[in-house]
């Protein structure tokens, strides 16, 4: 299993990392004790006063240092490490975006499992949205499915305060979609946390592409906001983003929000590609149907489209991991889909691979999952169709109430 955490590390945030925070190793029982970060406080007060320091400061030190050494192409400014040159209090002061609120601490949080935090430091990030949920406001935390997948439960979100003081507060998860697809996730959140809490609101209209977006998130457990991700394309499954996370480990960025010029939520961070190119985000309508998924006690589904024609139905928690074509029984085409969800299109399927000379169409369906990470998948479905009768055939070749 540890092997296959690592090879997931490689595409997806949420891995494992031994920095200076994850050396604080959190025992299964938290003593009532624990309040208190090891980090510097991070004073918000005064933010623009404590920026303009920041920079002065920095721009004394480096008129006083020789000339760094080059960077290399694609490393952001604030990546290299001139944050140790700075008093660790300013640290974020001079890495906030000036349209950032004072808020910021309030709106995000680490999550942690502590019994496994205690092996393998891991951690991910959670924002907070408030919903109406059978008439009363509920407060709620977002996160990546994926986080249940490696962290399971015994969660705690860490809410760093603008003293400086950390409080935990436990977390269960209500529901989730799949890493393969609807990457997103929603945690009930106890009252007692509400006080520590600003709540994020949703965005109603997905990104413009060109469109300039930042996202906070927890790196090896460190507070960080990566500004200026520019919207690349956007997709049913997925925003697609420029890479502004420079030679930042990202380990722990996912479940992060993605937020416009309004402050409104428009998708939930959940990995980056190997090769530096791209980042990826779920939209934010793929966490409004789990939402009402949630409030309506069933899972949401989506009809599948081949050509024009419904062959089928998806679950929010399924994903298609595989598509192959054959013509009269020999291979025609093939496309694994596992880290290609962005290409995706469940009313256009005729877009994964070409139907020329081909007699049937076929999909591996999974539900739970992902299988490619080794985590229990509840339901493998076979669905053909054979496309001069347009027959639909479904093979299970797993159940959802097998063992």
């Amino acid at each position: 299993m540890s092997i296959r955490v690592f090879l997931l590390s490689l595409s997806f945030c949420l891995c494992f990392s031994v920095s200076a925070h994850a050396q604080r190793k959190l025992p299964l029982h938290f003593k009532s004790a624990l309040v208190k970060t090891k980090r510097a406080p991070i004073k918000i007060t005064g933010l623009q006063r404590r920026v303009a320091q920041a920079i002065k400061d920095f721009r004394l030190f480096a008129a006083s240092s020789q000339r760094p050494a080059p960077q290399a192409p694609g490393v952001r400014p604030h990546t290299a490490k001139k944050s140790r040159l700075l008093p660790s209090s300013l640290r974020v002061a001079v890495e906030t975006p000036a349209a950032l609120d004072a808020h910021l601490l309030q709106t995000v949080a680490r999550l942690e499992n502590p019994a496994i935090s205690a092996f393998i430091p891991t951690n991910a990030s959670v924002f907070f949205i408030e919903a109406d949920w059978h008439g009363k406001k509920r407060l709620l935390g977002v996160t990546v499915a994926h986080a249940q997948d490696i962290m399971y439960d015994n969660l705690y979100i860490f809410l760093r305060l603008p003293s400086g003081e950390e409080k935990h507060f436990p977390v269960k998860f209500i529901t989730s979609g799949t890493m393969g697809r609807a990457d997103v996730a929603l945690l009930d959140v106890p009252t007692n946390a509400a006080p520590y809490i600003q709540p994020l609101k949703l965005a109603t209209q997905p990104p413009a592409v060109g469109e300039k977006l930042r996202s906070y998130g927890f790196f090896h457990g460190d507070f960080r906001i990566v500004p200026n991700r520019t919207v690349r394309e956007t997709t049913p499954g997925r925003v697609i983003t420029s890479f502004e996370f420079g030679n930042l480990a990202r380990a722990g960025a996912c479940g992060g929000p993605l937020i416009n010029e309004q402050n409104e939520v428009v998708g939930v961070h959940c990995g980056s590609s190997v090769h530096k190119q791209e980042s990826y985000a779920i939209p934010v309508g793929l966490l409004t149907d789990l939402l009402e998924s949630a409030q309506r006690g069933e899972i949401k589904t989506y009809d599948l489209v081949l050509s024009g024609r419904a062959i089928g139905t998806i679950r929010l928690d399924e994903y298609i991991a595989a598509v192959v074509t054959t013509n009269n029984g020999k291979p025609a085409g093939k496309r694994l889909l596992w880290h290609d969800e962005k290409a995706v299109d469940y009313q256009h399927l005729e877009t994964l691979l070409p139907l020329d000379n081909v007699t049937d169409f076929s999909l591996i369906i999974i539900r739970g999952g992902p299988e490619e990470i080794g985590a229990g998948v509840e339901q493998k479905e076979l669905l053909t169709v054979h496309l001069p009768t347009g027959e639909v055939n479904h093979t299970f070749l797993k159940k959802a109430d097998d063992d």
